[in-house]
C-alpha cells in the first residue's frame, strides 16, 4: 500500500490477534525490565540505585529523580502525578485482564498501582533528602515490580 507521501507500508500475512500483540508487548518489558542487556536499566538498577541514593547530598539530583517520575516532567508542588506512570500502566493491564480474563495481568495491575503510590512516596522523602527512607523504597518498589514484571512473563 502506498501512502501520498511516497512511503511504502508493508502488514504481515498473519495479522496478530488483539490479544497477541499485548501479550508479545508485555513479555518483552518484563524481559528488559528483569534481565536488562545493561544493568544501568530495569530492576537491576533500581537495586543499584537504592544502595547508592544513601550517598548523595546534591539537591538537584534529588530534584532530578522527582521530575523524572512526574508527569508532565516538573518539579511538583504536590505529588499527585508523580507516580512514575505506573497507574497508567496499571489501568491498562487491569482493563486488559479483565477483558480477556488473564488474572496474571488483573494481579500485576494492582502491584503497578502499589508501586505508583511508593513512587509518589518516593518523590516527598526526595525533596526532603531523606536518604535512608529514598533507599528504602527504592528497594520495596524494585521488589514489588519485579513481582509485577514476573507476572507479565506468562
Amino acid at each position: 500500500m502506498k501512502n501520498t507521501e511516497g512511503h511504502i507500508m508493508t502488514f504481515p500475512e498473519k495479522i496478530p490477534s488483539e490479544l497477541d500483540v499485548p501479550r508479545k508487548g508485555f513479555i518483552l518489558k518484563a524481559e528488559e525490565m528483569l534481565k536488562p542487556q545493561v544493568k544501568m536499566f530495569g530492576i537491576p538498577a533500581m537495586w543499584k540505585l537504592a544502595r547508592e541514593i544513601t550517598a548523595w547530598n546534591d539537591r538537584e539530583c534529588f530534584e532530578h529523580l522527582v521530575i523524572y517520575a512526574t508527569a508532565p516532567p516538573q518539579l511538583p508542588t504536590s505529588f499527585e502525578h508523580s507516580d512514575g506512570m505506573r497507574l497508567a500502566q496499571a489501568d491498562v493491564l487491569g482493563n486488559l485482564g479483565r477483558r480477556y480474563d488473564i488474572k496474571e495481568w488483573t494481579d500485576a495491575a494492582k502491584s503497578f498501582k502499589k508501586s505508583g503510590e511508593l513512587i509518589k512516596e518516593l518523590c516527598k522523602a526526595a525533596i526532603k533528602h531523606d536518604t535512608q527512607n529514598c533507599s528504602d523504597l527504592i528497594t520495596r518498589i524494585a521488589d514489588v515490580e519485579e513481582e509485577a514484571y514476573g507476572r507479565l512473563k506468562v
